[in-house]
């Protein structure tokens, strides 16, 4: 069974994927913000607390779950930094006083050679909290409005915007259930994202709406191909760049625009295109 057979036999079945997924990430976003108060699990930046770095080598399971042990209260997170010369830890952690966590180290390890803290007040991370989510906010909101000035129909362009919300979401309740932190970097990752995610959904709306000389699932076809391979392309390069880079930064960024951009193929090919499918042959008749 080629595509176009499938999607004419099965396109509005193809919904029930997508639908679920979008209740399944919204029960769990309400989840965590009830047990939590937040609704994802931010990072230093986001949150307050101390960064700094340990010149040694050091068992990051080991060294991570005695942190945890000794600091029930507080959040930890072990990297492993690794470069031509040297490998190094990095810590993060919350709520937690710097000359503690080195006092505690030292009982276990001796001494340690470590860098100075860089710590960040909660006040401050809160701020930077507020600001990054309006900065999300404004986003969504500008591309939505771009969206609905350029196709001047309210239908498909409410779609799209449906998309964009549905990939946010589930991408996020993927990040809390895999237990990742969130800082600055990762709001730069839902940024980048917003924009990833348009592109493939104007595609195929621009496609099924403005080429009605070809057949409409001719069309779908069409736009399949130019989309899927635009995302399979950026998916390759964000592989490369996570098995090259040892930037915490740069893999944060890289594994939740990776994550979205799986969560997009889902949305866009088994949501947007089965409802504007319906849409386009319910007008016709």
């Amino acid at each position: 069974m080629g595509v176009k057979q499938f999607y004419r036999k099965f396109h509005k079945h193809l919904l029930i994927i997508p639908t679920l997924l979008l209740i399944f990430a919204i029960v769990q976003i309400s989840f965590q913000i009830s047990s939590t108060g937040d609704f994802i699990k931010r990072g230093v930046s986001l949150k307050g607390g101390l960064e700094f770095e340990l010149k040694e080598n050091f068992d990051i399971i080991e060294l991570s779950n005695y942190l945890k042990q000794e600091f029930p209260n507080s959040d930890f997170s072990v990297r492993k930094l690794t470069s031509q010369d040297e490998t190094s830890m990095s810590i993060t952690a919350t709520q937690v006083e710097f000359s503690d966590v080195i006092e505690k180290i030292k009982e276990k390890y001796g001494d340690v050679n470590h860098t100075e803290p860089t710590i960040t007040s909660a006040s401050l991370g809160a701020s930077f909290f507020r600001q990054t989510v309006k900065a999300l906010l404004f986003a969504f909101l500008f591309i939505a409005l771009v969206v609905f000035a350029y196709f001047r129909a309210l239908v498909p362009s409410g779609f799209i915007v449906l998309t964009l919300f549905s990939d946010f979401v589930v991408t996020l309740s993927i990040i809390n259930l895999l237990g990742l932190t969130v800082s600055t970097a990762g709001i730069v990752a839902f940024l980048m994202l917003i924009g990833y995610s348009v592109d493939t959904d104007i595609l195929l709306t621009s496609r099924l709406l403005k080429r009605k000389n070809e057949d409409l699932y001719s069309r779908l076809v069409s736009a399949m191909k130019t989309g899927v391979m635009m995302v399979v392309t950026t998916l390759s390069a964000i592989l490369v760049a996570l098995f090259l880079t040892n930037s915490p930064f740069i893999k944060e960024v890289m594994t939740i625009v990776f994550i979205g951009l799986i969560v997009d193929l889902i949305f866009t090919w088994f949501q947007n295109a089965p409802i504007l499918i319906y849409y386009l042959e319910r007008n016709k008749k």
